[in-house]
């Protein structure tokens, strides 16, 4: 991709991952090691969390970001390894009992690698219809393909098949994600299935893929999924969005009960309404609004889904304001800020004491901030502090905090405390 588009990396199969340093860059190499001997390794990668390292991981799992390697002379200087110096890219090898294994001909995400002359020379074709995708004669990395062409299989754990685990429990597959089969009646009686181990179920996502659509079989209504949670849509189409083309019926109960999905969405998903084009960032499960895209690297529009309007107007499974211990920053500023009581409170440093502010901070648009876009100027009546310097425990009360006994708190800085 070209340096100013943002390419998140994700896994291609379930398995454990390792992260690796190289050359001097902390966390550019990530190898996932896969049942029965296959590997598969990401290089040339920013980003990546930092406690991926060990962690079990499903088909489509964020791993990192595609960064701009060194080149020759150099030019690129945020990730390990050389080659292409005009654009981000990833180096995908796939190993088997440690042994690279040539990629030619095989289908990834909707597409097939084809090889041709030397090193880097290939194109891709579209599986759907055989459209070459890419230059036939061209050699390096290709910066024009996005793995999004994803087309039903006859595997088992191809979205909308429906699945058996050796206890017994029945799943029905959306978005990668097992949904549970409470009962057939929905359905209109039972439905074939396959019999899978407790090793591929464990393969499957935490949740669906965004972007992913549900109906609550027998009714007909019809929910987007975005980070896990199922929101509502009013109509099939909205504007340019069709939201009907790909629904996958579900058990109503596994929708209201929240099964493999969200009650809210998950941090620093974006969405963007199908009516009008406005964007929002998700921090503690409350849309906060992006006026814009892009600060420097930072794009706050990358991979939004799109939505009906209606479902964020009405709050439909979403927070009024972030749930309190928040952390939020503008994408303008290092400022971290900690919500309470619905409150953006600002810290002064990262870790004060024993707290550490830093981590799970969500980037959202400094407007949100500062016009207290689903945030408030003062934290609500009754929310309870603890002032991390002192560590006294108090009580917010319309300027004045009174102490507080055992109970749940938001750590904050003492430094801007709202208490007068």
């Amino acid at each position: 991709m070209s340096n100013n588009i943002p390419l998140q990396v994700t896994a291609a199969a379930g398995g454990v991952a390792e992260v690796r340093d190289h050359q001097g860059f902390s966390r550019c190499w990530v190898i996932i090691h896969h049942p029965n001997g296959w590997d598969t390794h990401y290089y040339h990668l920013k980003g990546v969390p930092d406690t991926l390292d060990g962690k079990t991981v499903h088909p489509g799992d964020p791993l990192g970001w595609a960064g701009q390697p060194l080149s020759d002379p150099p030019s690129g200087t945020e990730t390990c390894g050389t080659g292409s110096a005009n654009f981000r890219h990833l180096h995908f090898v796939l190993f088997h009992n440690g042994v690279p294994v040539p990629i030619d001909g095989t289908s990834m995400g909707g597409y097939t690698v084809h090889a041709t002359g030397g090193n880097y020379c290939g194109y891709w074709t579209r599986d759907r219809d055989g459209a070459t995708v890419t230059p036939r004669g061209g050699c390096g990395a290709q910066p024009s393909l996005l793995n999004n062409e994803l087309v039903p299989t006859r595997e088992p754990l191809a979205d909308g098949n429906f699945v058996r685990t050796a206890n017994g429990n029945v799943f029905r597959i959306a978005g990668g994600a097992p949904i549970h089969v409470r009962s057939w009646a929905p359905f209109g009686g039972p439905q074939p299935y396959s019999d899978i181990t407790y090793e591929q179920f464990g393969q499957l996502r935490g949740y669906p893929r965004d972007g992913t659509q549900l109906s609550r079989a027998g009714s007909g209504q019809v929910y987007v999924v975005v980070g896990g949670t199922p929101l509502a849509v009013s109509a099939c189409r909205i504007g340019s969005t069709n939201f009907c083309d790909r629904v996958i019926p579900v058990d109503p109960g596994a929708i209201d009960g929240f099964d493999h999905l969200t009650r809210v969405p998950v941090d620093g998903t974006a969405i963007t309404s199908a009516q009008d084009g406005t964007v929002w960032t998700f921090a503690g499960g409350a849309p906060l609004q992006a006026w814009s895209c892009q600060f420097g690297e930072v794009n706050l529009c990358a991979n939004a889904v799109a939505v009906d309007r209606e479902a964020v107007d009405r709050l439909d499974h979403m927070n009024p304001v972030p749930a309190d211990g928040t952390r939020i920053k503008a994408a303008d500023d290092a400022t971290v800020y900690v919500v309470a009581g619905g409150a953006p409170i600002p810290t002064s440093s990262c870790r004060i004491g024993g707290q550490d502010f830093c981590s799970n901070v969500v980037t959202v648009h400094p407007r949100a901030i500062a016009a207290r876009d689903h945030l408030t100027a003062q934290p609500n009546p009754g929310t309870r502090l603890t002032l991390v310097q002192s560590g006294r425990v108090v009580m917010y009360d319309n300027g004045r905090c009174v102490p507080a006994g055992d109970g749940l708190s938001v750590a904050i800085d003492e430094t801007h405390s709202p208490c007068r």
